[in-house]
């Protein structure tokens, strides 16, 4: 094969191998799946999900998340760009001006953005709450957040959260899901222990 040929031929074969792709970035630092996001992933009740990455960790339970246009939350709507408040707990507010942050709510912040900030991490849903494809309307709290439990290596957040003390069990009764018994546990042991938020004043 002659050498022009030779370089068209190159060329072609890059250009055909690169069509249609989905360019996978780093997301604030973090590592990338190249299979993020493909139709073949089976996901919550044979949903597609995808590898989805922690794009913004805005405070201890709650991030927005990045994904391939392929991937959809159990409502149909596109995973990408979406809010999710991490269901069944909740941690002490960060600053919001003009009212100040509650006691250990940075902590919890940080806490959550190192674990899981930039970082591949798979969403399940509570059967209770969000079972696709005919009940769907509790998927969702009222500020249209998707509720989930974010799974990361062999590690829950939503537990990890309140094993540590950077965060307290959600009550209420539309709240219940679950590991309603666990996430009690968990929280009985941390403020026993005056972990985390349990030993502010």
């Amino acid at each position: 094969m002659s050498g022009a040929r030779h370089l068209l031929f190159v060329t072609l074969l890059l250009g055909a191998a690169g069509c249609g792709g989905f360019e996978r970035k780093p997301i604030d630092g973090g590592t990338t799946n190249p299979d993020a996001g493909t139709e073949s992933d089976a996901g919550y009740n044979g949903m597609p999900s995808g590898a989805i990455q922690v794009r913004t960790v805005l405070d201890g339970d709650t991030i927005i998340v990045g994904a391939n246009a392929t991937v959809r939350t159990p409502d149909g709507q596109a995973m990408d760009g979406t809010k999710i408040r991490l269901i069944g707990i909740d941690s002490p507010e960060i600053a919001h001006a003009p009212d100040p942050a509650d006691c250990w709510g940075d902590e919890a912040h940080e806490f959550t953005r190192g674990l899981v900030g930039g970082r591949i991490v798979t969403l399940d849903y509570d059967p209770l709450h969000c079972a696709p494809p005919g009940a769907v309307t509790g998927c969702r709290d009222d500020y249209g957040r998707l509720l989930a439990y974010v799974i990361i290596g062999e590690k829950t957040l939503n537990q990890e959260l309140l094993s540590t003390g950077n965060a307290r069990v959600f009550r209420g009764a539309r709240f219940q899901h679950r590991d309603t018994t666990l996430y009690n546990a968990l929280e009985a042991e941390a403020k026993a222990a005056g972990l985390g938020m349990w030993s502010c004043p």
